[in-house]
């Protein structure tokens, strides 16, 4: 291949949307809505592994959505790393989010649009 000649092979990069606060709770609020009835009547400690496994996703929905809270003071910080920080952790949470939805990708209020973009900026807007 003659090095002057254009990669045909690569595909040009599409430029992505960045992630706004209302797209993550949208996702995070989705998956909630999921996962909560699972777990109705579970209690910590159960015996059996099931109950054990939703708890733990359960858990980690929490976890994961609780970035909603570094998205906020992201939006607000002048300190240059600690929005870098912020912004990996929120990235992060995105990431898991959409791991868990895809489960539910044949849900009537799946948003294959929205759910299944990786972002690599935010927008502080909503």
């Amino acid at each position: 291949m003659d090095p002057q000649e254009p990669n045909t092979w690569v595909q040009p990069a599409r430029e992505r949307e960045p992630l706004t606060r209302d797209v993550f709770v949208l996702l995070a609020d989705f998956v909630s809505a999921r996962i909560d009835p699972l777990i109705a009547g579970i209690r910590r400690g159960a015996d059996d592994n099931t109950s054990r496994a939703l708890y733990a996703l359960h858990i980690q929905v929490i976890h994961y959505s609780s970035a909603r809270a570094a998205f906020e003071r992201w939006r607000t910080s002048d300190d240059p790393d600690e929005r870098n920080r912020l912004e990996q952790r929120v990235c992060w949470a995105w990431d898991g989010l959409c791991g868990l939805a895809w489960s539910w990708e044949d849900h009537p209020d799946y948003r294959a649009d929205l759910f299944g973009r990786n972002h690599q900026t935010m927008s502080a807007s909503d």
